[in-house]
């Protein structure tokens, strides 16, 4: 994770593959994550200064219009923005 230093990781209903990597404890999950958002089968976490996203894998049991629909929603709404450009600021 150092040498990339990402802001925003995306993980296609894989957030188990996150926390493997992060290797977090339960009580540093407490202290390190804040949900941002959760809505329209998607949800995100500030953790640690990264956007964790993790939403529904594209398949065929999910529409691509309504799978981008739900990032758009995502990535407009207001309280994503101010957290991504908090983290940004930050780095």
């Amino acid at each position: 994770m150092e040498i990339l230093d990402p802001h925003i990781i995306v993980c296609c209903a894989t957030i188990e593959s996150y926390d493997i990597i992060k290797n977090y404890s339960e009580e540093e999950k407490k202290e390190n994550e804040k949900l941002i958002y959760n809505e329209s089968n998607i949800m995100a976490w500030n953790c640690k200064d990264i956007i964790v996203v993790d939403f529904c894998h594209p398949s065929n049991r999910v529409s691509h219009e309504k799978m981008f629909e739900s990032m758009k929603d995502f990535i407009t709404n207001p309280f994503v923005q101010s957290e991504y450009f908090k983290i940004r600021k930050s780095k």
